[in-house]
């Protein structure tokens, strides 16, 4: 063995520990630059995708109240396609509650809803059938759903939050979940109206 090699031999068995931390700091480095430029493409191609749908056919409106006769009226509007709240959603013990109106259900390929039936996301309710009777507790009030349906949540921001998801008609949301006085709705307009 030659004496280069047999010195820094022995220099490596005698400072170990100046040796491993910072290996183990490049180790460690390099894996959550990996983990955030993955986290970033994911995230820039989700909401990529989310503006190019909301694009140049939605309109985001916003007040001190938005009223039931605020809704009738943009929904009476041909061009409207449909629309939605934006913060009807609600985590109550461990589960989030979202509330869609029918016409939005539809456009996910969704079933339509009554006010006691409930869609799953189904990588989170494994043991759940359609057709089962699901029971919820709800602002500390037991809650009785009919399944109707699973869908599964593509949107990485949506999967990291805490909790399991759950969406109901919009109807079903005010008068199961909570019945907000929603401030913004977000409206959507067909493909041919612009």
């Amino acid at each position: 063995m030659k004496f280069e090699n047999w010195m820094a031999l022995k220099f490596i068995s005698e400072n170990k520990k100046k040796i491993i931390l910072p290996f183990l700091a490049i180790v460690a480095s390099t894996v959550l630059i990996f983990l955030s430029i993955t986290l970033k493409a994911s995230i820039t191609k989700t909401v990529e995708k989310d503006l190019r749908t909301m694009g140049k056919n939605s309109i985001l409106i916003g007040g001190d109240s938005i009223t039931s006769k605020d809704i009738a009226f943009i929904s009476s509007i041909p061009d409207v396609d449909y629309y939605f709240y934006p913060d009807s959603f609600k985590e109550d013990d461990e589960i989030l509650f979202k509330g869609y109106p029918n016409e939005l259900l539809k456009k996910m390929n969704l079933p339509e809803l009554r006010d006691r039936d409930i869609i799953l996301d189904k990588t989170q309710f494994l043991n759940k059938r359609i057709g089962d009777r699901v029971v919820f507790y709800i602002n500390g009030e037991r809650k009785e759903f009919f399944l109707r349906g699973f869908y599964e949540e593509l949107n990485p921001l949506e999967t990291m939050k805490v909790g399991k998801r759950a969406i109901l008609s919009q109807s079903g949301f005010d008068s199961n979940v909570v019945k907000y006085d929603y401030k913004r709705v977000l409206i959507v307009f067909k493909e041919s109206a612009y």
